[in-house]
C-alpha cells in the first residue's frame, strides 16, 4: 500500500504538472512514427519520441501517458477539494463537541476522535 501523500509531495507533483507540456499528448507523425506533442490550433508543443512497443500493455501504457498531464491536474484539484471538505467537517464536529461538553453528554470523546480523523484526512500534519 502506498503511504499517504505529504503536503510537500503534493506540491512537488503540482510543480511537475505545471512545468510539463500540457496534455493531452497526441501522436504527431509528421515528425516521426512515435513522436508526441500537444497541439493547440496552429501551435505545436513537442513532447518527444515515445515508443510503447508491442507488449500486451502497450495500448494501456500509451493511453496513460497521453492523458497523464490533464489526469494529474484533475486529481490535484480533487485532493484539494476533499481536504477542504474534511477541514470544514472537522470544524463542525468541534462545534458539536463544544455543545456536547456543555451538556455533559457522553459523546464528546467520539466526536473528538471523528474530528481528529477528519484532520488527518485533510492533511492535518502536512508541511
Amino acid at each position: 500500500m502506498t503511504a499517504p501523500l505529504s503536503g510537500q509531495h503534493l506540491a512537488e507533483i503540482q510543480d511537475r504538472v505545471l512545468n510539463a507540456t500540457p496534455g493531452p499528448w497526441e501522436p504527431y507523425t509528421e515528425y516521426g512514427e512515435n513522436f508526441y506533442a500537444h497541439v493547440r490550433g496552429e501551435m505545436l508543443l513537442p513532447v518527444g519520441t515515445l515508443d510503447f512497443g508491442d507488449s500486451d500493455t502497450a495500448d494501456a501504457d500509451r493511453l496513460l501517458v497521453e492523458h497523464a498531464a490533464q489526469d494529474l491536474a484533475a486529481l490535484l484539484v480533487r485532493v484539494a477539494n476533499l481536504e477542504t471538505a474534511a477541514r470544514s467537517a472537522a470544524v463542525m464536529l468541534r462545534s458539536a463537541v463544544a455543545l456536547a461538553d456543555g451538556g455533559q453528554s457522553s459523546r464528546p470523546g467520539a466526536l473528538r476522535l471523528a474530528a481528529t480523523c477528519l484532520d488527518e484526512a485533510a492533511g492535518g500534519g502536512r508541511a
